[in-house]
């Protein structure tokens, strides 16, 4: 359950809508995970700014506080981090993201945005699409020091977020490469909390992977699993 803060937003079929600019709506999560995906679905009309804070200690203010924001807008995306010392920092350049908008009709699209608080890095991902990610270079801790979730309209046209969740997200990545721990001779498998196995591949069913190692022959669920790497016999 998700509590207007400010401004006016409407619980509307299971989603949120608002027509004011500045509206807030947001929640304090009793934690969340150190790799986190934040997705949620959006329907526009006209013009597109929306501001989405994270890991923020602050439901009633999108700048005043310790957290990253992600700001949307039709043409493109930005990453600032806010901290009371240092106020607000972009991250890294805006990225073009181009949605089509109508004017006269419904606009709408999926977003998921990946933390690794470890790494800090972040991930943008649009209709099940990779779109970029930013690395926080900038001096100092990860920003973000709270559990909140927290969306600001930044135009007064008619908006509708729904579908909203956090789920624990594995770290990767298109084009990332975890193969440092392959020799080549043997399959290779890393896990989501960066352990690793090596020997054989026996197959993959029902869910799970079957693989020989050193410890015996171990059943591993795939949400477990990272990467795999077959050797260049195995191939």
């Amino acid at each position: 359950r998700m509590e207007a803060m400010q401004g006016k937003w409407e619980l509307k079929n299971g989603g949120f809508e608002s027509r004011t600019s500045g509206a807030m709506v947001g929640r304090n999560f009793e934690r969340l995970p150190n790799r986190s995906s934040t997705e949620f679905d959006m329907e526009w009309t006209s013009y597109l700014n929306l501001y989405v804070n994270l890991y923020t200690d602050k439901l009633n203010n999108n700048t005043s506080c310790n957290a990253y924001s992600l700001r949307i807008n039709q043409s493109y995306a930005y990453l600032y981090r806010y901290t009371p010392n240092r106020g607000g920092q972009r991250i890294g350049g805006n990225v073009r993201i181009n949605l089509k908008t109508s004017t006269t009709q419904k606009n709408r699209a999926s977003f998921a945005f990946k933390v690794d608080k470890k790494k800090r890095e972040f991930a943008l991902y649009i209709n099940g699409k990779f779109i970029y990610k930013w690395k926080d270079a900038l001096a100092g801790d990860f920003a973000g020091t709270g559990t909140g979730l927290l969306f600001t309209t930044r135009s007064a046209n008619p908006i509708r977020l729904d579908n909203i969740r956090i789920r624990e997200w594995n770290g990767s990545l298109p084009g990332k490469t975890t193969s440092s721990g392959s020799n080549g001779q043997e399959d290779f498998c890393q896990f989501n909390n960066e352990d690793s196995i090596k020997g054989k591949l026996i197959g993959i069913k029902d869910g799970k992977m079957t693989f020989k190692s050193s410890f015996g022959q171990l059943p591993i669920p795939l949400e477990n699993v990272d990467t795999i790497h077959l050797s260049k016999q195995g191939i």
